[in-house]
């Protein structure tokens, strides 16, 4: 579904990534994992388009997407939802959530995705009518999410969703992950709670530095020595 090969980007002409190489097949979830800074977040705004590689491709369903615009690449049936809890805060809940189906022209469509995220997400049921401005972080992040779920993607890429939440909301924010993968959806999950990421995903890559140092099975990796070395060093 998802294919990046030997993709260098950084910002400028200062790169971030080296010669990345990594795939999300069809209805599997992938966790990239790594230290801060390990160039997680990069590689998941090359692939939206929003940093332009300085070489390597990036394919999406057999097309070449590589350095298209942010909007083609949505259409596309790809969603980013960012880390830092974005919302347009003067807005309401069920406004911010409509504005993610901004490209559906179908109000059956719409409405049906909206019953859908109320129900993956019943916090924001009760919040509907409350602007977004005035959530709690993890509400933010559950609105968030939805927004993202709102355009119907075939590839959703999640950046920290845990960031900043408390543990009890940790659990659910990953209990709520792991719902949305029994659906079929693909997603690429970028996780500094590495152990977490891995007993949801299918596959994984370790990223250290910019460079990818280790991948496949996230039973392999959550048996093997990898994750102390990318996270410490050694």
């Amino acid at each position: 579904m998802l294919a990046l090969t030997n993709v260098k980007a950084g910002y400028g002409q200062v790169p971030v990534v080296h010669d990345v190489t990594l795939e999300v097949r069809a209805g599997e979830m992938v966790s990239l994992i790594g230290a801060n800074g390990a160039g997680k977040s990069t590689i998941l705004k090359t692939i939206m388009g929003a940093v332009r590689p300085l070489s390597g491709q990036v394919h999406f369903l057999d097309e070449d997407i590589t350095g298209r615009p942010t909007p083609d690449i949505v259409r596309r049936g790809i969603v980013y939802v960012p880390e830092g809890k974005l919302v347009f805060e003067p807005l309401t809940v069920e406004e911010n959530l409509r504005l993610g189906a901004y490209l559906v022209n179908d109000k059956q469509v719409v409405q049906e995705r909206l019953e859908r995220a109320y129900a993956l997400f019943p916090r924001l049921a009760e919040r509907r009518n409350q602007r977004a401005g005035t959530l709690s972080g993890g509400e933010r992040t559950m609105l968030a999410i939805a927004r993202g779920l709102m355009s119907g993607p075939r590839l959703l890429m999640l950046d920290e969703p845990s960031l900043g939440l408390m543990p009890k909301l940790v659990t659910e924010m990953f209990a709520t992950i792991a719902a949305l993968k029994k659906t079929g959806l693909a997603i690429l999950l970028v996780e500094q709670r590495a152990r977490e990421a891995l007993e949801l995903a299918d596959r994984g890559y370790v990223l250290r530095t910019g460079r990818i140092v280790a991948s496949g099975s996230a039973a392999e990796l959550l048996s093997g020595e990898v994750l102390v070395q990318a996270f410490l060093g050694r």
